[in-house]
């Protein structure tokens, strides 16, 4: 409670904005002192709880509406993605041969397009409902209304192409192209500039709203005592931090703080453009760090974390409007400089680079020595644009990764021609064009104690019309990086249910399929009823499949989600296998948390066990902690038999490779199988 002296003081001192004279020097009766001291304190609290009530009601609105608007974004969102899907099922329906596998694609195909009409009359409405203060409300209402987008005839045209298609049961291939043409082109483009567009909309939202709070804000703080100004500046500072925080997670990785993958794009090119318009070159590195994955293993995930956010912090001193740096991805980084660059200049550059980003990082007081391969490409000499220098620098990292970690390697013209072949891989996947030269081949499984057939792992194919057969290594990683990997691999797990049916039609009686997966295949999986419905439109269950992943799969970035839906998929029948073991960093731990149910010796260690004492002791040791957990060993990439009888010695469980049996499409290995018995 304060004294009247010290209250006469406090409000003498306070600047008065409600049309009152401050209290001067002179001597006042006592009651009409306290009387403008009392109607000054209401007046304070009146103003109080007025901004307040002001301020809270704007913040509700404000919530409320960003909820709403968050919504249309993610509807949009999913909009773009129901459009991806609508032209993988399409491409489905039309190509499938089997009449059950056609209508249940159809079936799929219907319900994914009427959920899509269904959402755009919902974006519609939000649309329609936008008044005309809302600028940005007014630039989407004429992207969908006017000319010359009008995007909502155009989907309501797509969605009538979509209906025609499913009326003709998937068999008219030019509506198919039309479908295709559209949903990956122009109308994809568009839609993601509408998500684009919401988000301009909640962000005018915010921007309006904070600045109407910082107003009544500046207002309080004027009037009111210094404990007053607390009231508001949270309310402020919280709006305020949601309109940073929207724009920073668009555009920033929240590790490092350095430009995110999805604004890569957008600034790399900017340095690009610049270089090309004042005849410059421009060099562009790629950094990897090395051994991040026995960083994470070895010292804990926040010990890497913390490596990443060093090295990022080191990279964000060098920016500068000629220098350009993001986080590419987990443990890889990218550079782009502008300069007049010899290939001596490109290289000294470059040891610059690597010298700021190996210096040792001190971690809960030890230090942690890193190293670094770099691999890098110039423009215009090595490519012409983004796309393809980000290629060129890949292939120089990839080849100095295979070499020897550690150093740097500059792009050289005889990479050209993997890029050429590259470029024409990401190209039919883009297009979706060549597909159904995906084919499976299917290599035995063999009991090395019985010699029984007792189950074949499917391995995909491409029969490619300009490029001949290739093999996965060189699609699937492509595949992946560009956001593919999902879409391929629920291809290839169809396709190998279906020619596992048909061994099992034809008599085989396989215990079971194995089935590799990869971590984008397991991301995108709603769970293990997505998986099993697949399985039923071939009439296999769970129990008749293997899942195989890498150890790479359970140690990345997304392990623990992805170990989760391991787990799930153990639980839901699904037999685990843990491919290529020894190459990674798996624990005793993972395997004990996955109960895995086979583990794969890498061939590498195969290839190594007549010569290798050490390698034989590493199998051995293996093969019996294999057993101890109740899981079995099977050694794939035999080759001889020596290396046959080895493993046999050692009770490996099965065995696979050349020297049992090749892989085969499915005749063949029907007709093997017959010779084989």
């Amino acid at each position: 409670m304060y004294s009247e002296s010290k209250l006469f003081l406090l409000i003498k001192s306070i600047p008065n904005l409600v049309g009152l004279k401050k209290i001067n020097n002179e001597q006042l009766p006592l009651n009409s002192v306290k009387k403008r001291f009392t109607v000054r304190y209401l007046v304070a609290v009146s103003l109080v709880f007025m901004v307040t009530l002001i301020g809270n009601t704007l913040l509700y609105f404000t919530i409320a509406k960003q909820a709403t608007n968050a919504d249309i974004i993610n509807i949009a969102t999913e909009q773009r993605m129901l459009m991806q899907r609508v032209a993988a099922l399409t491409a489905m329906v039309h190509f499938e041969d089997n009449a059950e596998q056609k209508q249940s694609s159809i079936i799929l195909l219907l319900a994914s397009v009427n959920k899509m009409e269904k959402q755009h009359l919902q974006l519609t409405e939000f649309v329609t409902s936008l008044s005309e203060s809302n600028k940005q409300g007014l630039v989407l209402q004429a992207y969908y209304f006017n000319e010359p987008i009008q995007l909502h005839d155009k989907m309501l045209k797509f969605h009538q192409l979509l209906y025609q298609f499913i009326n003709t049961v998937g068999t008219d291939e030019k509506i198919m192209r039309q479908i295709t043409a559209q949903s990956i082109g122009p109308l994809l483009d568009q839609t993601d500039r509408t998500v684009v567009l919401y988000q301009k909309i909640t962000e005018q939202t915010l921007a309006s709203t904070t600045k109407t709070l910082e107003t009544n804000t500046i207002f309080v703080m004027l009037v009111l005592l210094a404990q007053i100004i607390f009231i508001f500046r949270p309310l402020a500072r919280k709006l305020t931090n949601q309109a940073s925080e929207l724009d920073h997670k668009a555009t920033i990785d929240n590790l490092t703080g350095l430009f995110n993958r999805q604004t890569f794009e957008s600034q790399f090119t900017r340095v690009i453009e610049n270089a090309h318009q004042r005849g410059e070159s421009a060099l562009l590195i790629i950094i990897d760090v090395d051994g991040f994955k026995e960083i994470n293993h070895t010292e804990g995930n926040t010990a890497g974390d913390e490596v990443l956010r060093q090295i990022g912090k080191r990279l964000r001193a060098l920016i500068s409007p000629t220098l350009q740096v993001t986080r590419l991805a987990g443990d890889e980084f990218a550079l782009i400089t502008v300069n007049s660059f010899s290939s001596d200049e490109s290289l000294t550059t470059a040891k610059k680079i690597k010298q700021i980003a190996i210096e040792p990082i001190t971690y809960k007081g030890r230090l942690l020595r890193i190293t670094v391969t770099l691999g890098m490409a110039s423009f215009p000499d090595d490519a012409i644009n983004l796309k393809e220098l980000l290629l060129a620098a890949n292939y120089s990292l990839r080849l100095a990764k295979q070499q020897e970690r550690g150093t740097i390697q500059a792009f050289m013209p005889v990479q050209r021609h993997a890029i050429e072949r590259d470029k024409i891989i990401i190209q039919s996947l883009e297009r979706r064009e060549h597909l159904e030269g995906l084919f499976m081949e299917f290599q035995p499984l063999i009991d090395l104690k019985t010699q029984h057939l007792t189950g074949c792992e499917a391995l995909v194919r491409w029969d490619h019309p300009q490029l001949g057969t290739i093999s996965p290594d060189q699609f699937l990683k492509l595949a992946v990086s560009h956001g593919h990997g999902a879409f391929i691999g629920e291809i290839i797990r169809r396709r190998a249910m279906k020619g596992f049916k048909a061994l099992r039609t034809a008599g085989l009686k396989i215990p079971s399929l194995s089935l590799n997966l990869m971590d984008v295949e397991l991301k995108s999986l709603s769970g293990p009823a997505e998986l099993i419905e697949q399985l039923n439109l071939f009439g296999l269950t769970p129990q008749d499949i293997e899942i195989e992943v890498t150890e790479d799969v359970v140690l990345g970035h997304l392990g623990n989600e992805l170990e989760r839906k391991l787990i799930e998929l153990r639980h839901a029948g699904f037999r685990l296998g843990l491919d290529d073991f020894g190459t990674g960093f798996a624990t005793l731990e993972h395997l004990i948390r996955l109960d895995v149910d086979v583990i794969k010796l890498d061939r590498t260690f195969v290839a190594k066990i007549k010569k290798d004492q050490r390698t034989r002791k590493i199998i051995n040791a293996i093969i019996k902690l294999a057993h101890g957990l109740s899981a079995k060993v099977v050694a794939e990439g035999i080759e001889t038999e020596e290396q046959l009888e080895i493993l046999k010695s050692m009770s490996c469980d099965i065995g696979q490779g050349f020297i049992l049996a090749r892989p085969m499409p499915v005749t063949k290995l029907i007709a093997w199988h017959k010779h084989y018995s």
